[in-house]
């Protein structure tokens, strides 16, 4: 990875200066003026180039780290995008730099090219500025000190769920098959390949944001920002450890490895993070919930019926437990459908139906458990005998203790027979 050293250069009037300083440059006086993204993550300046493209891309990158981080857009200087044409293009693209704010506040800019947006290495550059924005927040290095160096995997991994033109690569899964199973120490110390094997290239990133789902599914997002951290001028870090302290390896490895196989892409979809659904447990808990908030006896709404304002009171259920059918367990898709049509029918229907239609509910509710119990003792049978990816949750229960060998005098005279020779 890249030494970025931090230019010595201060610049007055922070909340302006990223602006005016651009327009200064050599070549842009008659550049367009400079755009902030919907969340202020990026200030775009682009010359004669069309900026609506990037702004969209622009876009996509601060809406899918901030689902992904669950960091907030804060009060930090933006990151600066400058987007050149190819008659001013001197050095290679994109390029990251750092410079320091008058009063505080570092000034992170990326230069990008117009034939390299949609390239890996500029998803990287864009994933360390923005991880770098959120490190140094109204804080800035001194001048001439190195940049706090981010493990490559984070920014693989980092740029490529954040991109929202990646396509997803088939990853090799023959672990599933009896394979040796790929091993998070080896990917850490692994050399990344180089840009111009795309093919090999788009797999590591793919195996990389994986990884880094699988931490952040597995842990939450807090260890993740407690690792990135955020800068001390007294004791500055100059490089992130390897691995988050938060973040247990073995049970991260077992979630990267089960999601590895489920990974499809398709060209031209944008990538989004879509949050873990609700337990079957967490999903009964809420229902019953909404449940219990009907005021008559037993909570039944063929007694509701009779009540003034029963017609407001239904629609709000019904609302409720559509909003809850958004993130739902699957197995109980069926008893929130079910609840979903009574309420929208009941005022139509006689309370011997309503009442009916309860008990069926109701019925409905106990098999949705008991198939959920059948389910996990199936899938706790074919881990324990089938699969050959194991989560360890049966695996004391899967070693052969060892058992010492008790003779009696028989066994002993045998083996004297044995020793013999006879």
């Amino acid at each position: 990875m890249p030494v970025f050293r931090v230019f010595h250069s201060k610049v007055r009037y922070p909340v302006l200066a990223l602006a005016f300083s651009l327009l200064g440059t050599p070549g842009s006086l008659s550049a367009k003026p400079p755009s902030l993204s919907s969340q202020g993550v990026f200030l775009l300046q682009a010359s004669n180039s069309p900026a609506a493209p990037v702004s969209r891309l622009l876009a996509g990158y601060e809406r899918n780290f901030f689902r992904l981080t669950g960091y907030s857009p804060g009060d930090a200087p933006p990151v600066v995008v400058v987007l050149h044409d190819a008659a001013d293009i001197t050095t290679g693209l994109p390029l990251l730099r750092l410079d320091t704010l008058e009063g505080g506040g570092a000034r992170i800019q990326v230069d990008l090219a117009e034939d390299s947006l949609k390239s890996r290495r500029t998803a990287r550059c864009l994933a360390m500025a923005m991880l770098l924005r959120e490190h140094y927040g109204g804080q800035s290095p001194r001048p001439g000190s190195k940049i706090v160096e981010i493990p490559s995997w984070v920014l693989h991994g980092m740029g490529f769920l954040c991109n929202p033109g990646s396509v997803s690569p088939i990853i090799p899964t023959s672990y599933l098959k009896g394979g040796a199973p790929p091993e998070i120490g080896d990917l850490l110390t692994r050399k990344p390949p180089q840009d111009e094997n795309v093919m090999i290239g788009e797999i590591h990133d793919a195996l990389c944001a994986d990884l880094l789902l699988a931490g952040l599914r597995e842990s939450g997002t807090n260890a993740f920002r407690n690792w990135i951290g955020h800068f001390d001028p007294k004791s500055p870090a100059t490089r992130i450890p390897p691995w988050p302290p938060g973040w247990e390896m073995s049970s991260v490895e077992r979630r990267w490895l089960l999601l590895m196989p489920g990974r499809t892409g398709t060209p031209g979809e944008e990538l989004t993070v879509v949050p873990p659904r609700l337990t079957l447990s967490e999903t009964m808990a809420r229902y019953d919930d909404l449940l219990s908030g009907i005021g008559t006896p037993g909570h039944s709404l063929a007694l509701l019926r009779r009540e003034k304002g029963a017609p407001y009171t239904v629609g709000l259920l019904g609302e409720r437990l559509t909003a809850l059918r958004l993130q739902a367990h699957p197995l109980a898709d069926p008893l929130l459908d079910g609840t979903i049509r009574l309420c929208a029918t009941m005022m139509r229907l006689s309370e011997k139906k309503i009442s009916s239609g309860e008990k069926s509910l109701s019925e409905l509710r106990a098999s949705t458990l008991a198939r959920e119990r059948a389910i996990e003792e199936y899938l706790d049978w074919y881990e324990a005998a089938k699969t050959p990816v194991r989560s360890g949750l049966f695996d004391s229960l899967l070693e052969t203790r060892e058992t010492s060998i008790r003779k009696g005098p028989v066994g002993r005279c045998l083996d004297a027979v044995e020793a013999r020779g006879w």
